[in-house]
């Protein structure tokens, strides 16, 4: 069996790729967004870029499943304009159509606990809106529902790590004591394989999470002792979330883009649900929190992080993403044509816009000079996705001529579609373009949206 691993030198995807070569002899796919080479014969790396519907077609041909463990909360642009859960969207929005486009028979997909709450945070709001855009194409997807996952590397269970390293003395908030189910990443990664085993399904939900409920001052404690650090704990009633994220960020050292969706999702407790159980057959026996905390302080892991050829990461590039309500009965294809026709009107002061054949030329109009073109992409248009590429002009730099593209993509709901300038790269020198170009774009995007979210 071809096995696509999406995301596969994160954390995850790396004690995945591992345990495969031991137990399985699968074709291993190993995808990321940086061209990389591994010494293993099975192992198949490629770089791919997610955003792109095309190349993700390209990686996936030929594969019997897939494993997605992709999220976007890292920058992938120089400038990265829109919020991470619309990023989230067209990542998996692109992998799934792929999926289905190439005859995957089945997708792992592994995300976040639900809590019972009336209010999520965005992070798990985003976690959960993934799970739906992978089930809406008709391929298969077991979704494994994780909270804390606990192992070497992990990047939540490294920040409790570091805490309980360097605090001689913490104070606990409230949100220290809630309890969870977390689990330990070998755990997960026998239980991602049964599913690999076990295609005979259409859509399944599992929590994955040990049967021990612990609070995340149990994790210190423990942790504490496996490293023989002693640190006075103190609990308070109240510490302010943002007060939180600063102090933990500052003590880790981990990325704002991953202390704040943490400490906004760890307020609630993130608890086994009977009923989406770890099916019976799959004979996994799940570690309590002690042997979790103990095999990732004691057990090596062996797996050869594959040499980084290159990075395309082009640090002049920009990525804008903007999500708006789709009115009722309406597709991405209407409102691709309302702005093409309300952009000249909204600005016409300034911009004049000449149309020839489905493109569409915008001029400054005092100068006649020409600033960009928009020409439509008829082979891959359809009515839910419209895609345009940006053609030359002043404001553009000929390093963007082939690659910027506007898309215009319902999501498979209907409720919303998203507005989104991939790999644009401007001519402007880059601190004139970001308080100049950029925020016009933003506003623009912004008034087009009130305008679309009151068609009826």
């Amino acid at each position: 069996m071809k096995v696509a691993i999406a995301g596969a030198f994160g954390f995850i995807g790396q004690h995945l790729i591992q345990h495969l070569l031991d137990s399985t002899d699968y074709e291993i796919i190993a995808i990321s967004r940086s061209p990389r080479k591994a010494d293993e014969s099975r192992v198949n790396c490629v770089a791919a870029d997610f955003y792109s519907l095309k190349e993700t077609v390209s990686v996936l041909k030929g594969c019997d499943a897939a494993v997605y463990l992709v999220h976007s909360m890292a920058p992938s642009s120089r400038l990265s304009q829109g919020h991470f859960r619309d990023f989230d969207f067209i990542l998996a929005d692109n992998f799934a159509r792929a999926a289905a486009m190439c005859g995957v028979k089945n997708i792992v997909y592994v995300g976040g606990m639900v809590p019972k709450c009336d209010v999520l945070s965005t992070h798990l709001q985003s976690r959960l809106e993934v799970e739906d855009v992978l089930r809406s194409y008709s391929i298969p997807v077991t979704t494994f529902r994780c909270g804390l996952v606990i192992g070497h590397k992990a990047s939540s269970f490294s920040i409790i790590v570091r805490l309980t390293e360097r605090l001689p003395v913490m104070i606990l908030p409230q949100w220290m004591r809630t309890r969870s189910n977390p689990i330990y990443v070998g755990d997960l990664i026998r239980l991602i394989s049964a599913s690999l085993c076990d295609p005979g399904h259409d859509h399944r939900i599992i929590d994955a999470g040990m049967i021990q409920s612990v609070s995340y001052k149990d994790i210190v404690v423990e942790t504490a002792k496996l490293i023989g650090k002693s640190p006075k704990l103190i609990d308070v009633p109240y510490v302010s979330p943002r007060l939180s994220k600063l102090w933990v960020r500052l003590v880790s050292g981990a990325p704002k883009a991953l202390v704040y969706p943490l400490i906004d999702s760890v307020r609630h407790e993130m608890l086994r649900s009977t009923s989406r159980p770890i099916p019976t057959g799959w004979d996994v026996k799940l570690c309590d929190l002690a042997g979790a905390v103990s095999k990732t302080f004691k057990l090596p892991f062996v797996f050869k992080m594959p040499r980084l050829l290159t990075s395309f990461k082009d640090l002049s590039e920009v990525r804008s993403v903007q999500r708006m309500p789709l009115p009722p009965g309406k597709s991405a294809e209407f409102v691709a044509k309302s702005y093409i026709s309300w952009l000249p009107s909204y600005l016409r002061p300034f911009l004049k816009v000449v149309y020839s054949n489905g493109s569409s030329e915008y001029r400054l109009r005092f100068f006649n000079m020409r600033l960009l073109g928009l020409q439509k992409d008829h082979n891959v248009s359809k009515p839910d996705r419209q895609l345009y590429r940006v053609t030359s002009g002043a404001l553009v730099s000929s390093m963007s001529t082939g690659k910027a593209r506007f898309e215009f993509r319902e999501s498979p709901n209907k409720r919303f579609l998203v507005v989104a300038l991939h790999n644009y790269k401007p001519a402007l020198p880059w601190p004139i373009y970001r308080f100049t170009q950029a925020l016009i774009h933003r506003l623009v995007m912004h008034q087009f949206g009130k305008l679309i979210g009151g068609v009826k």
